[in-house]
């Protein structure tokens, strides 16, 4: 025998998030996968995952953002030899413009960038790069 059950707009929210994962999570595991790419040696791979999340996250002006624009930074300096500082200077921008990011949360994300771009080997953008206060 049949039940019909009613399909309420909750019951259609929660299938709709399971068949279909919202577009800022999805850009939010890219850029993940991104630095993973970078750190492992696919730079082709993590360009494109990184390209991909930032098409997503930045009209958000959302601060992973600057994760993206830092790989690919990254990415085309291992590719090219030549760095970009002005993704980097936007990317640390993107940090600093989070307006729900604690200060002290928006310092420990500068310097993990910092990081990586000082491991990266972009050796002209290190002399831009902004001083993490606490």
């Amino acid at each position: 025998m049949f039940t019909f059950v009613p399909r309420t707009p909750a019951r259609l929210t929660i299938a709709n998030l399971i068949c279909h994962p919202p577009a800022l999570e999805i850009a939010t595991a890219e850029v993940l996968l991104a630095g993973a790419y970078l750190a492992a040696g696919g730079i082709s791979e993590a360009e494109t995952f990184a390209t991909q999340a930032l098409d997503v996250l930045g009209p958000w002006q959302h601060p992973d953002a600057a994760s993206c624009l830092i790989t690919i930074a990254l990415a085309q300096a291992q590719a090219t030899g030549e760095g970009d500082s002005a993704r980097i200077d936007e990317g640390f921008r993107l940090i600093d413009g989070a307006p729900l990011l604690l200060p002290a949360q928006k310092a420990r994300w500068k310097e993990a960038e910092t990081a990586r771009i000082r491991a990266g080997g972009l050796r002209d953008a290190q002399d831009a790069l902004p001083v993490a206060a606490a």
